[in-house]
């Protein structure tokens, strides 16, 4: 019923189709007029979305089972086929509803980042597809929407995106792939007005005793070579156990995700190595391709890529950070 009118019937107990009809009704229709990317899911066309989902079935059990989300591991085929979805457009967002017609405010806000961008995207709406949604989460191991994906890799959801925005860091990544025209020769940190540090690494104590890296000065990238760079970040990343590369440091973090996971690891009351990525334009850079991940903070584990702060701050919710924490 809406304003006294049935728009809408479902016949049984159907959950997921219930949701499905719940946010098409309820949602707000407030409409992004600048949006041009149409769905997906009309220009790919129903065989796209029909063998996606053939694919998909055997390994996503549905919301209604009661079990997890995903039954085990996607295999390589079943990770190309989301690949088809994911690389139909270079710019691709999954998220609730569609660019016109956002059905929850994350959503909206990441389209309003990419309009605002003057972007061309692709989109998805995952609540009209189940397999598509669970699928997703276990092949990107991230388990929210909306997710944003360029060229085929995933830039973040809703927080990391409008982070990226805030400081510049979207327009860079965006240039890096290709997909903008360059507009400065400046680096977005210059362009984006953030504080940068002097070069010295400071060492302190946080009330997790976090030790802060004090690797001496290393060439710069005009003077070293790739190897050299691979060699010095991978130094870097098994510096501690627990290493975190963040904006700021523990005792002073200079973005709310640096502060968050911060504050999760010393929750945890373990000890753990830190670098400032503002002191420091070589690692920042190179550290985003060393882990194919674009945004900070990255935690390190004996120098395994565990997360940025989304992934961190979900693992602290279901209790697997402290389990991976105690096995450094």
């Amino acid at each position: 019923m809406k304003d006294g009118t049935v728009v809408d019937k479902l016949q049984g107990a159907d959950a997921p189709e219930l949701a499905n009809k719940v946010a098409k009704w309820a949602g707000d229709n407030t409409s992004v007029s600048e949006a041009v990317p149409a769905s997906l899911g009309l220009a790919a066309g129903s065989n796209v979305i029909e063998a996606v989902k053939k694919d998909l079935a055997p390994h996503v059990s549905s919301e209604t089972s009661g079990n997890s989300a995903a039954a085990g591991s996607l295999t390589e085929f079943e990770k190309g086929s989301l690949l088809k979805l994911i690389n139909s457009n270079p710019i691709m967002l999954f998220m609730k509803g569609t660019p016109e017609a956002p059905r929850c405010g994350f959503s909206r806000k990441v389209v309003n980042a990419l309009v605002a961008e003057g972007l061309q995207f692709g989109s998805f709406d995952i609540l009209t597809d189940d397999i598509v949604r669970q699928g997703l989460k276990t092949y990107s191991n991230w388990p929210t929407y909306p997710q944003l994906y360029v060229k085929g890799e995933l830039l973040g959801g809703c927080d990391i995106i409008l982070e990226m925005k805030e400081n510049g860091e979207l327009k860079e990544v965006l240039e890096e792939k290709g997909v903008l025209p360059a507009h400065s020769e400046h680096r977005s940190s210059e362009a984006a007005g953030e504080v940068v540090t002097e070069p010295a690494v400071h060492e302190e104590k946080t009330t997790s005793e976090a030790v802060v890296s004090t690797l001496p000065d290393q060439p710069t990238e005009e003077s070293a070579g790739g190897s050299n760079i691979q060699s010095r970040l991978e130094q870097l990343t098994k510096e501690h156990p627990i290493m975190l590369f963040m904006k700021g440091n523990p005792s002073e973090p200079r973005c709310k995700f640096s502060r968050k996971v911060v504050q999760a690891l010393n929750e945890a009351g373990l000890e753990f190595g830190s670098f400032d990525i503002l002191s420091d334009e070589t690692v920042r850079q190179g550290l985003k391709e060393y882990s194919n991940w674009p945004t900070y903070p990255q935690l390190y584990v004996k120098g395994e890529f565990i997360g940025g702060c989304d992934i961190v701050l979900e693992m602290q919710k279901n209790g697997e950070l402290n389990e991976v924490l105690q096995n450094a």
